[in-house]
């Protein structure tokens, strides 16, 4: 679980409808208050206020996380793009025939970097 950072009474952040990615409905919202658990958005999109949990900013609900939080529109873009960018190259290497639409030097070029890290992965 990764420890957010606290977040500050007035600031903007980025709010995006996490049910359903394929409905992003993302929003600038205001931070309304801070307090020693929990911090308070408000949307004027949704005319209401959510809870978020100070140090994961996870949505505080009694029923489901409903929303995910981001520090601006271009962290979360930032984000959504490497995780395209994974899901593409997974794809890739899944299909059977990935050599053939590569080059050789593609190929070393790849095996190289994956060389590199994994021989860093070791080290540490």
């Amino acid at each position: 679980m990764e420890i957010k950072r606290k977040p500050i009474v007035g600031e903007t952040l980025y709010l995006v409808h996490g049910v359903d990615p394929r409905y992003p409905r993302g929003e600038n919202v205001v931070v309304k208050s801070v307090g020693r658990k929990y911090f308070v958005v408000r949307s004027e999109n949704w005319r209401r206020d959510w809870e978020f949990h100070l140090d994961t900013w996870k949505h505080h609900s009694d029923y489901s996380h409903h929303f995910d939080l981001y520090e601006s529109k271009e962290s979360y873009d930032a984000i959504m793009e490497k995780a395209f960018r994974n899901y593409t190259m997974r794809k890739f290497f899944r299909t059977d025939n990935w050599e053939s639409k590569l080059t050789e030097e593609q190929i070393d070029t790849i095996y190289a970097i994956i060389v590199e890290v994994s021989t860093k992965e070791v080290q540490s």
